[in-house]
Order: C-alpha cells, then structure tokens, then sequence
C-alpha cells in the first residue's frame, strides 16, 4: 500500500470518527436537554400541587371551625326538643345556624390537568404519585357528602321551614312545629350529615397535612 493511500484511508477514518463523536455528542446534549425539561416539568408540577393542596388546607381551617360550632348548635337544639324546652324565640335565635351551609370548594384543577393529560408519572416518584391519588380521591368523596347534605337541605329541610317559618322577618308562623316531631326528626338528620362532613373534613386535613411535607421533601431533593 502506497502512502498516498494510507493517508487517505487515515483521513476516512479520521472523517468518520469525527461524524460518529458530533452524532454521540448531539445525542448527548439532546438527551441532557430532555433531562433538563424533564426535571424542569417535575419541578412545576410538584409547585402547583404544593400551592393546590396549601389552599384547600386553608380552606379547610375555616370550614371546620364553622362546622364544629354548628354541632354544637345544632346539639343545643336537639337537647331543648328532646326536653321540649325549645321555645319561638329561641328557635328563632338559632334558625341562623340551622340555615348556613358551610362547604368546601377545594382545587383539583392541577391534579385534573396532570391525570388527563398523562403526566402524573413526570413526578417519577410512585408512593408520592400513589399519596396525591388517595388525597384527591378524597376530596372527590367530599363533594359527594356534601351533594347529600345539599339536597336534604334543598329538598326537605328548607321546604319545610318555608311553610311554618317567616324566614325574611325571622318569626315563627306555625308555632306547632316547635312540638313536631318531623322538625326533630329534619334538625337529627341535618345534624348527622353536618357531623359526617366535618369528619371528612378532618381526615382530609390530616392527610394534606402528610402530603404537604412529602411535596416538600421532593421540591427540595
């Protein structure tokens, strides 16, 4: 072999070893590149999770303390109609009490976005990503419970004091539902689905309470 040919078979392999290294370290830099994104995605997703799930906790902190001071009112009421001490001005003295709603509107929206559009799994953490599906599954059992109360509220509660209780002057009209035992029996049920949403309620608090740390230890990592 002349030299002139092993010059040029060295120039060949030298060009081809040039290609080879600019195609591995594009590969590399692009794979870096989707690496970055990713990390960058998981970042803003375990972010938005950390405020959704802050401001449902906060929302929580005021919903049960106007649900437990409702309990408590509510079993004021129930004691003075079990011992028929309940009396027109003070039926009308807790009607207030007996006519708030105090429900949660709790976020989803971030969880929603993540699960339909396929990407809870950037979080690449399976027990956090397993947390995040309990903690929202609760929050959808919430809406249920809250649907329940809601209707009987709507559908018999309120219909029923529509028709023995002025309620834009706040003064009884039929005095006989302070002895009727339908109104006992609306005020125990009203009563007992309060008490279930605040229970639900404090699970769900709790278990944000657990989540929040968890997203926290995994923004900082």
């Amino acid at each position: 072999m002349s030299r002139s040919t092993s010059r040029r078979w060295w120039q060949y392999g030298f060009e081809l070893f040039t290609v080879f290294l600019g195609v591995s370290l594009a590969f590399l830099v692009n794979r870096w590149q989707e690496n970055q994104r990713g990390l960058q995605l998981k970042q803003e997703y375990l972010k938005s999770f950390y405020t959704e799930v802050q401001h449902n906790q906060m929302e929580l902190d005021s919903v049960i303390q106007s649900n437990a001071a409702k309990i408590f009112r509510l079993q004021r009421m129930m004691d003075q109609i079990t011992e028929r001490r309940l009396h027109g001005d003070t039926l009308v003295a807790m009607m207030r009490t007996v006519l708030s709603l105090h429900l949660l509107e709790p976020g989803t929206s971030v969880f929603d976005a993540a699960k339909y559009s396929g990407r809870l799994n950037v979080l690449d953490d399976p027990a956090l990503e397993q947390e995040l599906v309990r903690y929202y599954k609760n929050i959808q059992e919430i809406r249920v419970v809250q649907e329940f109360l809601t209707q009987h509220f709507q559908q018999q509660l309120l219909p029923y004091l529509q028709e023995r209780f002025d309620l834009l002057r706040g003064r009884l009209v039929n005095r006989s539902m302070l002895s009727d035992p339908q109104f006992g029996n609306l005020v125990s049920i009203h009563f007992s689905l309060v008490q279930q949403n605040l229970q639900l309620y404090r699970k769900v608090q709790r278990s944000g309470e657990q989540l929040l740390e968890k997203l926290r230890a995994a923004i900082s990592s």
